[in-house]
């Protein structure tokens, strides 16, 4: 055993923790955070195996769960039915797992080469027969997302079945978005408050209920299948039945394995197939040591009180008492988009934005540093002639450019947007938009007005269950109800507003400036008129800064072609998301002089 190595561990995770004493323990295998007695226990065996650079990320790793995790007492009731307790618990893990790490990399940029070891190491270490188990290559696949990307194939060590491409593409965007929230932060500290811990973490969790079915299918889906490649061999059967008999031994998988070389049966298996199919795969899960892996909980990753001051991490591995915050009942006008169709909407937009603005060739590497991610082979050879050469030995990645595009979305929040369900609609859109243009890396804002212009989201702020939540307050400015809001819900200056929007977004530096005016009515404002609107937007096209497009929403909203050069009336309240999806999908393939149909 190395003992130099476990000093080094114990003094990095005394380090992270900034101070706290951090008691580390050897155990044969696991590794966990307990945090109540302060304790990380690191495994003998990955110690002994993994590089330092690995190991350093499991430490970060697992403190980062101290510090942010804490749904194991909240996602109990949440199990479907039809997903036994430990594959529930993996899939929770393998969820968990993106959104922790990405908040240790957000919160101390110098762990991410740590973590990156770490996630290269998890996905070679599978155990080669879990391979074939879909399941695992779900599991498996999804960490390995999140490491390259989000690419919905990625390439690896491992190959992926048609069916579970299906279910990572399904997912997708509700794994991602569960990665993406994090607790708010307080700058001073740089730690989150055990309120917004445990927000974020129920927030987290809607989406974790939308990734489960997704998996219940999958495995109902391997289970038909296996059970077709049965019914096609009698003798894999009764290897399958002798399999379930034996008292030790991972034999299950073994039938697995060979079903998979199995031509499958033309006919329907029987019921009774369909049945044993099912008890195998469940004993080869059982079996599996990557799953055991998986489905391993935090020990008490529950966050409290602080006992003593202590600064960053420090003040999270204190923490000892578990902190439970009840529930809020949320008002139910300001509640986020309804998570059942909100999903499924951002897809369908992204993958329509990808084709205007299509991934990015591999940005490639800049040479001449004095440290960074490889080594720069022709500066080496140069080492023994020229000495200087070490302070240009590394190369670094270039960052890829964003789309140089920005959005402005300006909502009209006057009282009559509250007739036939048009804010619910606009603010389901409106969100849809937000979310789908910043995972392209588009900037993207949100605006209301009513005798003013009411800032909702700012273009570059992080999508967050709290950015959901100002989204779906402008349902209660409409009602003149929002805390803290305008709440002036019998004006609408369109003109003025228009024209304070746009020089709001002129300001961005992206090239290109795309403005969408949402609206129900004609202008009546406190301040101004009809002629006020046209002489606004005959302003904003002579100036050439942004594109210009306006949306009726409802019946009743012909008259936006008066106004606008680029215009859609009478949209039905239904039809909105999708109308204002396929204009700003077309505005932004236009580009800002183009003109739209």
């Amino acid at each position: 055993m190395n003992e130099a190595r476990l000093n080094t561990i114990s003094r990095l995770a005394r380090g992270l923790a900034e101070g706290v004493d951090v008691r580390v323990e050897l155990a044969a295998r696991e590794w966990s955070w307990n945090a109540r007695t302060r304790t990380l226990r690191v495994g003998r065996e990955a110690l002994e195996s993994k590089s330092l650079a690995s190991c350093a990320g499991l430490v970060a790793h697992e403190l980062g769960h101290c510090a942010i995790s804490s749904y194991q007492n909240e996602a109990g009731p949440l199990r479907p039915p039809d997903l036994p307790d430990d594959i529930w618990n993996a899939l929770l893990n393998v969820l968990e797992d993106p959104r922790v790490e990405g908040w240790m990399m957000r919160s101390l940029p110098g762990s991410r080469q740590w973590i990156d070891s770490l996630r290269a190491d998890t996905l070679t270490s599978m155990a080669p027969g879990d391979q074939v188990l879909w399941t695992l290559q779900f599991f498996l696949a999804s960490i390995q997302e999140w490491a390259r990307g989000w690419q919905v194939e990625p390439p690896g060590p491992f190959a992926v079945a048609p069916a579970v491409v299906e279910a990572l593409a399904q997912s997708q965007v509700a794994r991602r978005t569960y990665a993406e929230i994090w607790p708010q932060v307080d700058p001073s500290s740089r730690t989150p408050t055990p309120q917004a811990i445990m927000a974020s973490t129920r927030e987290a969790l809607k989406f974790a209920v939308q990734v489960a079915p997704v998996l219940v299918e999958l495995r109902a889906c391997e289970a038909r299948e296996l059970a077709s490649r049965l019914h096609a061999s009698p003798a894999l059967k009764q290897q399958a039945v002798a399999a379930l008999e034996a008292v030790s031994g991972s034999h299950c998988i073994v039938v697995v394995s060979a079903a998979r070389r199995v031509e499958a049966a033309v006919d329907p298996a029987p019921e009774a197939l369909v049945t044993l199919a099912q008890r195998v795969l469940r004993d080869a899960e059982r079996r599996s040591p990557t799953l055991r892996a998986l489905h391993r909980p935090v020990k008490d990753a529950t966050v409290g009180t602080c006992d003593a001051p202590a600064s960053g991490l420090g003040r999270l591995t204190q923490r000892g008492r578990v902190f439970r915050v009840a529930a809020a009942a949320a008002d139910s006008r300001s509640r986020p988009p309804e998570p059942a169709t909100f999903p499924a909407a951002v897809q369908r937009l992204a993958k329509a934005l990808a084709t205007v603005f299509p991934p990015q060739q591999d940005p490639g590497w800049l040479r001449g540093f004095s440290s960074g991610r490889r080594v720069d082979l022709r500066q080496a050879m140069q080492l023994e002639m020229r000495p200087q050469a070490a302070n240009e030995l590394w190369q670094r990645r270039a960052d890829p450019r964003k789309p140089d595009a920005a959005v402005l979305l300006l909502v009209d929040l006057s009282g009559s947007m509250r007739r036939e369900g048009k804010v619910d609609v606009a603010v389901f859109a409106t969100a849809t938009c937000a979310r789908a243009l910043r995972m392209l890396d588009v900037s993207c804002a949100i605006v209301g007005f009513q005798d003013q212009t009411i800032p909702i989201a700012d273009f570059d702020v992080p999508w967050s269950a709290d950015l959901a939540n100002r989204i779906g307050e402008m349902r209660l400015e409409v009602h003149n109800t929002r805390p803290g809001g305008h709440n002036q819900a019998g004006h609408n200056d369109d003109g003025p507003c228009l024209l304070e929007a746009a020089k709001m977004l002129a300001r961005h530096p992206a090239r290109q400036k795309v403005l969408i005016v949402i609206s129900d009515g004609q202008p009546a404002g406190a301040h101004s008129g009809p002629d006020d609107l046209h002489a606004a937007i005959a302003t904003i096209i002579k100036q050439q800064q942004v594109a210009l497009a306006g949306i009726g929403i409802g019946p009743g909203t012909r008259h936006v072609r008066d106004f606008y050069p680029d215009a859609r009336g009478e949209v039905p309240v239904d039809d909105f998301p999708r109308e204002l999806g396929r204009t700003v999908v077309e505005r932004l393939r236009a580009g800002i002089r183009g003109r739209v149909g």
